[in-house]
This record gives C-alpha cells, sequence and structure tokens, in this order.
C-alpha cells in the first residue's frame, strides 16, 4: 500500500500518459501505426479518424474522469460513507431520468437546456441523501440501500419512458448507455472549461472537507458552520456528476471505485484523495473505453456497459466488507 504523495503521482502518469497514446490505437477498422500518432500530434498529419473521432473521446476521459472523481470524494465525504457515490446513491438515476425526459419531449429545445434539467434532478435526489444522512438513525450502510432504491425505482422511470416512445429512442437509449461516440471538439470547449472550474473549487474548502470525518457536534464546537458547508459541498458534487452524466449519460462505479483506489494509494487527506481519485479515474475512462472499442470491433460497447461489468463486483465487495465493520462495532442496519 502506497502511502507517498509524490511517488503516487508519479507511479500514475506514467500509465495515464501511454494509456492516452494508446486510445488513439485501440479499437476501430482503421489501424495507426506510432508514426501515424506521432505525425498527427507533430501538426503534419490532420487523419479525420484520429482528430474527429478519436481525440474528442480521449478529451471526455479527461473531462467527465475528474468530474466523476471530485463528485465521488464530495459525496463519501458528506455521508461519512465510502459506498457515498453519485451512482450508488441514485443521483445519477434521477438526473439521467430527466436527462432522458428532455431528449424524448423537449428535444426541441436548446441543448444547453439538457445539463440544467440533469442539474435539477441530481439536486432533488441530493437534498434528499441530505436530509437523510443527516438523521442519526440511518446508518452509512442503509444508506447506500435507500440510495441503490432510488437507482431502482428512477430507472424503472426511465423503462416506461422509453416504451411510451418506442418510435423516438435511439438518441436517448444510446446517451443511456454511457456512450462517448458523436462527441465533436466544438461541442466540447464550453463543457472542458466548466469543469476545470468545478474540479478546482474544492480545493478552496479542503480544510473544511477534512473536519467532516469529525461528528456533527465536534464540527459545531471548532466553530464550522454545518449546514451551510454541507450544502454548498452539496450543490459542487450535484453539478459535477450532472455536467458529467449530461455530456456522457450515466457512467456507473467510476465515483465510488477512483475515490476508493485513491485511499489506499495516499494519505487520507481530501487534498491528496482529490487529485489522485481525478488521475485513477481518467486511467479507467480511457481502458474502459479502449476495451469496448476493441473487444468486439468494428461494434462499439458503450463505456458505462463495461464500467458496470468491472465496478459492479467491486461495489458488492465494499458493500459486504461495510455491512461487516458495521456489525462488528455493533451498527445498526
Amino acid at each position: 500500500m502506497l502511502k507517498s504523495f509524490p511517488l503516487t503521482l508519479i507511479l500514475l502518469l506514467g500509465p495515464l500518459v501511454l494509456s492516452t497514446f494508446l486510445s488513439f490505437k485501440a479499437g476501430g477498422v482503421e489501424q495507426f501505426s506510432w508514426g501515424d500518432i506521432f505525425y498527427f500530434f507533430n501538426g503534419q498529419s490532420n487523419n479525420f479518424v484520429l482528430s474527429e473521432l478519436r481525440l474528442p473521446r480521449i478529451v471526455l476521459c479527461w473531462v467527465v474522469g475528474p468530474l466523476l472523481a471530485t463528485a465521488g470524494v464530495l459525496f463519501q465525504s458528506l455521508t461519512k460513507n465510502p459506498l457515498g457515490s453519485p451512482d450508488i446513491l441514485g443521483v445519477n438515476s434521477v438526473g439521467s431520468f430527466m436527462g432522458i425526459f428532455f431528449i424524448l419531449y423537449f428535444s426541441f429545445l436548446p441543448s444547453w437546456l439538457l445539463p440544467f434539467s440533469v442539474f435539477m434532478g441530481g439536486l432533488f435526489c441530493g437534498l434528499l441523501i441530505y436530509f437523510l444522512s443527516s438523521r442519526k438513525n440511518i446508518s452509512s450502510t442503509k444508506l447506500a440501500i435507500i440510495g441503490v432504491a432510488i437507482h431502482i425505482l428512477f430507472s424503472s422511470l426511465i423503462q416506461l419512458l422509453i416504451s411510451l416512445k418506442s418510435l423516438e429512442i435511439q438518441t436517448a437509449l444510446t446517451w443511456l448507455a454511457g456512450s462517448f461516440w458523436g462527441k465533436g471538439m466544438e461541442e466540447l470547449k464550453w463543457p472542458l472549461l466548466f469543469s476545470l472550474c468545478l474540479v478546482v473549487m474544492p480545493y478552496f474548502f479542503i480544510k473544511k472537507i477534512n473536519v467532516l470525518i469529525f461528528d456533527d457536534e465536534t464540527i459545531i464546537g471548532l466553530g464550522e458552520s454545518l449546514s451551510f458547508l454541507k450544502f454548498i459541498l452539496l450543490i459542487l458534487a450535484v453539478l459535477c456528476s450532472s455536467l458529467a452524466v449530461s455530456l456522457t449519460g450515466p457512467v456507473g462505479f467510476v465515483a465510488l471505485l477512483a475515490p476508493q483506489m485513491a485511499r489506499n494509494l495516499t494519505e487520507n487527506k481530501v487534498q491528496r484523495i482529490l487529485p489522485i481519485s481525478c488521475l485513477i479515474s481518467i486511467l479507467l475512462l480511457l481502458w474502459a473505453d479502449g476495451l469496448g472499442r476493441s473487444l468486439f470491433s468494428p461494434l462499439e460497447i458503450p463505456v458505462g456497459v463495461v464500467t458496470c461489468f468491472l465496478g459492479a463486483p467491486a461495489f458488492f465487495f465494499i458493500l459486504m466488507r461495510k455491512s461487516h465493520l458495521e456489525k462488528r462495532r455493533g451498527g445498526a442496519w
């Protein structure tokens, strides 16, 4: 188990750079040599596949990954729960329901309203989770189970919407699967800027976030405005997850796994966990996207499907481990 922050960064940056370049070669009918990729980066080649199909996907990994990781770290800090992530707690499901509702019934409206509708759905669920997590008789495992129930409910509602609009579902299904397909560099410029701002903002609250490891009475005794702090962090977490969902659809388990892996690699301090989890999430998405394009080429498996196959066993492992620890401590379900 690594604990040195600089060493962890160095050991992650190497595979991350290599994975980024490998993503230009992964999948598809047309294969490229390292020379083709070098000429592309050197400006000596303007290959359509590299510039218009594969580069936007790689940029999406670098945009969506840190958003999901930041949302995961913030939700886990807010709920004091290792299972606290926007997909497990149902935030992404409610946001996805609003996104599907917009795509199927309000596609004639400006496209910038899609992230807004996803945010409103995520905010509704986030406020519900915030209310439940503040109650003393709700254990962290029970909170995760409530989140799973919310996820199942809104997944069923999504299926209902799709069945009612069976002739207009292709775009909705592609988005719902967590797909990186069809994005261009022009439409990623503003999301890239917004995501950079959102990922940087938690660093202004580092000391306050680290205080959240204590119980509420201790935090209040330290002079912190607990309700205001939690509300600000909740809004920030929902913004991160909503922007990620609006760009690619729901991509499951990355926001859960990246912070967990970061905690095993470095000190349990938010200023260490945030950057490490962002790098890990980018790496996870790059490999998920590469596998999705390579396994059954020329057919493509959406990124969200790949991450669910990888993340579901990890989720059950974390859930069972958390339940076991709570039982040993005499915690209630």
